[in-house]
């Protein structure tokens, strides 16, 4: 069960893109729904902007994107399943986390709020960017904090496995 939670995040982050390509042919299909323009909007803050240079730079159709995605969310599946080390893991999760993290942050909601009247954070320091944020988007984040944090974990523990197995083995012979 361990292994699922380490492996879902980066497989979630990569769902995420194929939903929000999903939910653009929705809408281009129903434009009258709702529904899907709450689905869409809330999907394309996390990763319009991802979608914006994939259509800048590789111009095929969406139906290809979201082929892509799969595929590519199958294979980063198999490869963390299968692997051992806790460090390729690691380094995907992280990747994930921070690739989302960018994407927020580079939404099209992004305000700036009045430099004249900026948010103390530190005495003498002013913040005067705010960052609106919808509940994807803090869903998927805390479960990217989760996956860090469990990650962080498992990875702390095999190295003190390591370790203590070197230790014992120095101890066997007597060194």
């Amino acid at each position: 069960m361990r292994q699922v939670f380490v492996v879902a995040f980066p497989v979630i982050a990569m769902l995420l893109l194929a939903a929000e390509r999903a939910a653009t042919v929705l809408l281009g299909t129903f434009p009258d729904r709702p529904e899907f323009w709450r689905m869409w909007l809330a999907l394309h803050q996390l990763a319009g902007n991802f979608w914006v240079l994939v259509e800048r730079f590789v111009a095929i159709p969406v139906f290809a994107e979201i082929a892509a995605i799969g595929v590519a969310t199958l294979a980063v599946w198999q490869i963390l399943a299968r692997t051992k080390p806790v460090a390729v893991r690691f380094v995907a999760n992280h990747a994930a986390l921070l690739g989302l993290i960018v994407m927020a942050v580079a939404g099209k909601n992004m305000m700036v709020a009045s430099i004249f009247a900026p948010v103390p954070v530190i005495a003498g320091f002013h913040l005067p960017v705010a960052i609106e944020v919808n509940w994807l988007q803090v869903a998927v984040l805390a479960m990217g904090l989760c996956a860090c944090g469990h990650c962080h974990f498992l990875y702390l523990n095999a190295s003190r496995r390591r370790e203590r197995e070197k230790a014992l083995a120095l101890l066997a012979r007597g060194l």
